[in-house]
């Protein structure tokens, strides 16, 4: 998470959508430090706040779930970083053999690099990430038009974009456009899985595809998982669960 005193904002760190890269820019360039974990929600950082950076703009990114599905499938069968490879996981902690990462590996090593497979197996259910958790007046960046995005939100806050910004863990191996890996019966599948989440953030389906709304019980699924997450993480994971955070202000920037 990343916070500025001077320009009064806060950057909630959403996992797959570039906020690695925008994370670093707005440290280099636009007063920005880092405080919390890197991917802390904004629920736990109202826990450490101060009355006066509750009310800072809060700032976030989204991207299309048919890409980040591509992403993790192309990272999980070539083995992004050799993380899970076999020597590796044999002494890795207990708990680092059953990450996502780790079982989506595994699976492509033991049934091969088939992609429909991948995504029936780990994408069954509605689609929903931490984007949900995002406060109602968040200002989000779309990762299809980062800094496009980027240079308005700047100007709302009176500043100029100093550069483009630099792109980051770019997923190598990926010889197509994303939706070019859903094919045939597997756009129905997906259309179904990922359409309330895309509906929700702006995203059309593919040009080509069936255009179709989601159906109502998809949108009550997608809502209530919605509800369930943000009661879960507010009430339950950073009210009882984790304990509260400490923060580190020494590194705050001076206001000149």
């Amino acid at each position: 998470m990343i916070i500025s005193e001077v320009n009064r904002y806060v950057f909630i760190e959403v996992p797959q959508t570039a906020s690695t890269a925008l994370a670093s820019e707005l440290i280099e360039n636009y007063q920005g430090r880092r405080i919390l974990r890197k991917h802390t929600g904004y629920a736990e950082f109202r826990r450490t706040a101060t009355a006066d950076e509750r009310r800072f703009r809060v700032l976030a990114t989204v991207r299309n779930p048919l890409d980040i599905v591509v992403s993790k499938f192309v990272k999980a069968r070539d083995d992004h970083g050799k993380l899970y490879a076999d020597h590796r996981l044999h002494d890795a902690p207990w708990g680092y053999r059953f990450r996502p990462e780790a079982r989506e590996r595994a699976f492509i090593a033991k049934h091969g690099p088939d992609f429909a497979r991948f995504v029936h197996k780990f994408y069954r259910r509605i689609y929903n990430n931490r984007a949900c958790l995002l406060p109602p007046d968040a200002y989000v960046l779309h990762y299809e038009r980062l800094e496009e995005d980027f240079k308005t939100w700047l100007g709302s806050l009176g500043l100029e974009i100093v550069r483009p910004i630099p792109r980051r863990n770019i997923t190598e191996g990926r010889e197509r456009d994303f939706a070019e890996w859903y094919t045939g019966r597997l756009q129905e599948h997906a259309s179904r899985i990922f359409g309330p989440y895309m509906r929700r953030w702006e995203y059309p389906l593919p040009q080509g595809w069936m255009k179709s709304d989601p159906s109502w019980t998809d949108e009550i699924l997608f809502r209530l998982d919605t509800m369930v997450r943000r009661f879960y993480f507010h009430h339950i994971h950073y009210g009882w669960i984790m304990p509260r955070a400490t923060r580190d202000d020494s590194a705050a920037p001076d206001d000149d």
